[in-house]
């Protein structure tokens, strides 16, 4: 014989264990989508076509500075300057020109320094940089206008530096 007093299923703890687990999935994806609407992770750019558009400049720079055959040696005097000695077959290339250290961290923007040099003598420049970067591998790029030479500084078992122009062809 049947049990005509069976609960109704809203009374059965089973029943809710089975609605809780996909719902709670769900509730947990609107959660996530409504966090990756309204943060910025600080590594995706919002300008990213005309970054795009900036390699293409970029790449035009690193064959001007290999056809100058230009190179620079990068070495710490002390605590706080970092010396740039820079060479080419044409010194016009950076004398009286407006050169800029720009040091990047891989991945936190917030790290970035850009740094003007200053000329000490012919081919030799300075810039004042605190020796407190984060520790890791830096992008490094010295620059103007026309030319840039780029590498990457292993900071700070790495305490000298040479860039060359190569070219990328």
């Amino acid at each position: 014989m049947k049990n005509l007093n069976q609960a109704p299923w809203y009374k059965n703890s089973i029943v809710w264990l089975l609605i809780a687990v996909p719902g709670s999935a769900v509730m947990m994806g609107i959660v996530m989508g409504v966090l990756a609407v309204s943060s910025d992770d600080g590594l995706v750019a919002d300008d990213y076509y005309k970054q795009g558009k900036e390699i293409n400049r970029s790449l035009i720079r690193d064959k001007r500075a290999s056809e100058y055959a230009l190179h620079a040696q990068l070495y710490w005097t002390d605590n706080q300057t970092l010396n740039i000695k820079l060479q080419a077959n044409d010194v016009s290339v950076y004398r009286g020109k407006k050169i800029e250290l720009h040091l990047r961290h891989p991945t936190r923007e917030g790290f970035d320094r850009r740094i003007k040099l200053k000329a000490i003598s012919d081919g030799l420049y300075e810039a004042k940089v605190a020796k407190n970067l984060k520790q890791g591998r830096w992008k490094v790029e010295i620059s103007t206008n026309i030319w840039r030479l780029t590498g990457r500084l292993q900071w700070p078992t790495q305490q000298r530096l040479l860039l060359n122009s190569i070219d990328k062809d």
